[in-house]
This record gives C-alpha cells, structure tokens and sequence, in this order.
C-alpha cells in the first residue's frame, strides 16, 4: 500500500468513525425520550401536533369560501346541496401547501377536519335555506 491510499484509508475511517457518532448521539437521545415517556409523545408534544395540525387546516381552508351552496329544485322541489367532493376543491388552497409536504400529505393530514367543517357548514346552510324558505 502507497502512502497516499494509506492517508486515504484513514480518512475515510475518521469519516466513518464522525458518522457512527452522529448516529449514536442521535439513537442515545431517542432512548432518552422513550424511556421518559414510555415511547410515547408526551402531553405537550401532542399538544404542539394538535395546534400544527390545527394551523394548517387554517391555512388551507379558503374561509371566505368554505360555505356549502344549496339550492332547490323548481321542478321537483327537492333540495340540491353541494357534495363534499366539489366543495373541497373550491375550499382547498393548494398555495397554502408547507414546502416539505406534498398536496397528498398535506390532504391527507387535513381530510377529518375538512370532514367537518363540511358538514357543519351543511347543516349551517340547510338551516338558512329553511329560514329563507319561511319567509
């Protein structure tokens, strides 16, 4: 072996040697944190995934668009309300996406919220179709 792959080798072992310690470091503080909470979240870090969670439903909600559209049928006198489907695309803002996540991440993570803003706006809507209607 020549000097130079000599040096080589021990550089690559100092490099090795530089990732390994990284990797411990990292795996001891995983150790830490489940032995401190049994290798579950703890309240507050459960409490800071609910508020993110929160804040980008916030985010990606068009809130001055997120009412449910009736309208009634003249014909037959029925009661035509807006499916999930086609208020979530006209409720959703995709500009509003975290750079680390993608559009399905991000659906994925927010759908049970929109779930229900969706119906409650229905139930908000239908309500006010009913009064509309009474008078």
């Amino acid at each position: 072996m020549s000097k130079i792959e000599i040096i080589s080798e021990i550089i690559n072992v100092y490099d090795e040697n530089e990732v390994l310690k990284r990797k411990v470091e990292m795996l001891e503080s995983k150790k830490e944190v489940s032995v401190n909470t049994g290798g579950k979240l703890s309240v507050i870090d459960n409490k800071l995934l609910e508020y993110g969670k929160q804040k980008l439903v916030e985010d990606l909600l068009y809130d001055w668009n997120k009412s449910v559209n009736i309208a009634k049928n003249e014909d037959t006198g029925e009661l035509k309300i807006e499916s999930y489907k086609d208020w979530f695309r006209r409720a959703f803002s995709s500009n509003n996406i975290p750079t680390n996540m993608s559009k399905e991440e991000a659906i994925n993570v927010v759908e049970s919220s929109f779930m229900k803003i969706y119906e409650e706006q229905k139930r908000i809507a239908i309500e006010r179709f009913k009064q509309e209607e009474e008078k």
